[in-house]
């Protein structure tokens, strides 16, 4: 008789192992493609090198790792039970009587725990080593054709108002919540389409009142151009409303959003973005326990009826087909079709049902 505290712990650390393994192995992957790239950028400016470029390669891989947690959780549950099946572990606990929900609870507890430390304590470093890799990056390194705007949104332009009049904003990049941008271009009118001059500068630094523009080149409407070491540019823009235009919601953690979402309210501003990604946080663990239930519908039984590789091509195939689920409901989260809440948490209560139904069809026939 297989004592069941003895089983948890056995399967709870070799589930463990193999997802932390899985995940680090990724997270080396994505440190060296970067670093490679930081590297190409780093060519021919002075005060960047390959320290720098190691350095914003660090910062930069945990808040790209995070998104492949979800796989980690497949892939690795996948790995584990694999495993148990080869050296007939499985065989002798089922024959002792144990049942699959006894052996998938350690996994199950392993992952809600992993969801738990990704939204409240993973998170929230990713996303601090998200600003500072952001702020390194226009210092360091300038602009590029990739800019650090929030996917899905491009690179939008901003209208404000200020002292000087109206201007358009644009930026290649941005950090610091969007108050920090590089490669900026500014058009000010003197009304509402009474051009006045055009502002190019490398970088512009929001501060209460007035926009800092180093190394900024304005030209005039009659064509003549003068160049400035700092131009400053009056504004009525508050760091809430530049954020939501520049900033990226990489670098708010999960203890941020429910502030920016108050703040964004009493500003007047959209708060789905924001409301998106808490909701999303907060799902994170049971859409872990859903990935190990998943990769349970197809690894479990799998040496007692063969067909391996066509049932491991199903697993990842099915974490495919949910990941694309989930992109597709924070579309129609991000949009408004649908709230927040159904947008997080309607991939995850699918995911269950029908993993959990075919765990039941397998178990009882």
């Amino acid at each position: 008789m297989i004592r069941p505290n003895i089983l948890f712990r056995y399967v709870f650390m070799r589930v463990a192992r193999t997802i932390a393994g899985f995940f680090v192995m990724v997270l080396s992957l994505i440190v060296l493609v970067d670093f490679v790239e930081n590297l190409r950028r780093a060519a021919g400016r002075e005060n960047a090198g390959a320290v720098e470029a190691l350095q914003a390669s660090l910062l930069h891989a945990p808040s790209i790792a995070e998104e492949v947690f979800p796989f980690a959780i497949l892939i690795g549950s996948m790995i584990a039970f694999l495993d148990l099946s080869r050296k007939l572990e499985l065989v002798v606990a089922r024959a002792s009587g144990v049942s699959i929900w006894q052996i998938l609870a350690p996994a199950i507890a392993f992952a809600v725990l992993c969801g738990i430390f990704v939204a409240t304590l993973y998170n929230p470093v990713a996303a601090t080593m998200r600003a500072e890799h952001d702020r390194m990056r226009i210092e360091y390194f300038g602009g590029s054709a990739t800019g650090l705007l929030q996917g899905g949104r491009g690179k939008p332009w901003l209208r404000q108002q200020g002292v000087d009049g109206q201007a358009i904003i644009h930026a290649a990049q941005a950090a610091q919540n969007g108050t920090l941008l590089s490669d900026v271009i500014v058009f000010v009118f003197a009304g509402e389409d009474d051009f006045v001059e055009r502002i190019d500068a490398t970088r512009a630094e929001l501060l209460p009142g007035r926009w800092i523009l180093n190394d900024a080149r304005v030209t005039k409407r009659d064509g003549i151009t003068t160049d400035y070491p700092t131009y400053v540019l009056s504004t009525h823009l508050t760091p809430e409303k530049v954020r939501e235009v520049f900033g990226s919601l990489d670098a708010a953690s999960f203890w941020e959003l429910r502030g920016l979402v108050d703040a964004a309210e009493l500003a007047g501003l959209p708060t789905r973005h924001y409301q998106l990604e808490y909701h999303s946080l907060l799902a994170l663990p049971a859409f872990f326990a859903a990935m190990v239930f998943v990769a349970a519908t197809v690894s479990l039984r799998i040496f007692r009826f063969g067909n391996l590789l066509r049932m491991i091509v199903i697993g990842i195939a099915t974490g495919f087909v949910l990941y694309v689920l989930v992109s597709i409901t924070r579309e129609l989260g991000s949009n408004g079709t649908i709230s927040a809440m159904a947008a997080a948490w309607l991939p995850v209560i699918l995911a269950m049902m029908f993993s959990v139904s075919v765990l039941l069809h397998q178990e009882d026939g």
